[in-house]
């Protein structure tokens, strides 16, 4: 397993992040956050944890698939992550939560590398702040079955063979199907915000793998 990228991702999420970019190749209408009036939007702060962790002699990276429930990312794949709570000393410590509450991972045992480029998600006024973390040994995750329907556990190779990046067809919320562009995983679809901070990691990647 190549620890040397842990290191120079950690590096790496120390400069200039592709960002606006990355993210425009799945959702090319995008405005740039630096357009967006946020004092007229009033989003909501939230966070996402990116965790990586060895398994099998490869790194791993994990999505939830959300529950079914009344609001607009039902049923969606996404990161461990929600909405800053008063307690939240930062949103660092936002993503943490969430992903203790969601899935298990203890606080303690990850240690984080830096994040990657902030999103705002229109359907659900959120803006996002993804921090990537990493866990050095294997994890069994406990989901939420409140808030998490199930665990899926990705090695990043995934992201950088043939025809993952795709355009289909998807319901993009209870009434509504479009052509959307994400990353398919058997009859799953990384899209949305989910997908443009996935395509993001995977630029970043690609300056070392």
């Amino acid at each position: 397993m190549n620890h040397g990228l842990i290191s120079n991702l950690k590096t790496a999420l120390q400069h200039s992040l592709p960002g606006m970019g990355a993210h425009q190749q799945l959702m090319p209408e995008r405005k740039a956050i630096e357009d967006l009036e946020f004092s007229q939007l009033k989003p909501k702060l939230s966070a996402v944890l990116v965790l990586l962790y060895p398994k099998n002699g490869q790194w791993h990276i994990v999505y939830i698939k959300r529950s079914t429930y009344p609001g607009v990312h039902s049923g969606q794949i996404s990161f461990p992550g929600g909405k800053m709570e008063p307690s939240d000393s930062s949103l660092a410590d936002t993503a943490l939560r969430e992903a203790e509450e969601e899935i298990g991972v203890s606080s303690k045992d990850v240690q984080l590398l830096g994040k990657l480029s902030d999103l705002y998600v229109p359907p659900s006024n959120f803006l996002i702040k993804p921090y990537v973390g990493v866990i050095e040994r294997g994890q069994l995750f406990r989901p939420e079955p409140k808030e998490v329907s199930m665990v899926i556990e990705l090695q990043l190779d995934y992201f950088f063979q043939a025809e993952k990046l795709v355009k289909r067809k998807w319901p993009v919320n209870s009434k509504l199907q479009r052509e959307v562009k994400g990353y398919s995983y058997q009859e799953h679809l990384i899209w949305g915000a989910t997908g443009m901070i996935t395509h993001e990691l995977v630029e970043v990647l690609k300056g070392f793998r």
